[in-house]
């Protein structure tokens, strides 16, 4: 199935989910995350992959979108402080996180990482 016609099923089925979930009174997105996990737990069907730039370009966009214009001016302007705050503090921890485990993983290397790297990448000579 060419990535084309992958997007524009998918499309369709989230709108299609969309009026079932209006019509039956559920949030959208948990009628997502059932839809998902179905067809995850689906035997029999073809393996679907997207490249991750064509996610961020087709799905994001809107999602984003319709999040703005729903999203109440007022309560984000009373939550503006939190939301910075959120927003700085889990960027700094997740700067650290990867740092840790960058840290951890070439510990052996002497502080060069890049020498670690190779050296690792080096298929063992065999002696005779």
């Amino acid at each position: 199935m060419s990535a084309v016609a992958l997007i524009l099923i998918l499309l369709a089925a989230a709108a299609a989910l969309d009026l079932l979930a209006d019509a039956i009174a559920v949030p959208h997105p948990a009628l997502l995350v059932l839809a998902g996990l179905a067809l995850a737990v689906t035997p029999g069907l073809p393996r679907a992959e997207l490249d991750p730039d064509v996610v961020f370009l087709v799905f994001v966009p809107p999602l984003l979108y319709a999040a703005a214009i729903t999203t109440s001016l007022r309560d984000f302007r009373q939550n503006i402080g939190s939301i910075t705050r959120l927003g700085v503090l889990l960027v700094v921890l997740t700067i650290v996180a990867s740092r840790q485990s960058r840290t951890r993983s070439s510990r052996g290397c002497r502080g060069r990482p890049h020498s670690c790297s190779a050296r690792l990448s080096r298929r063992p000579t065999s002696s005779p």
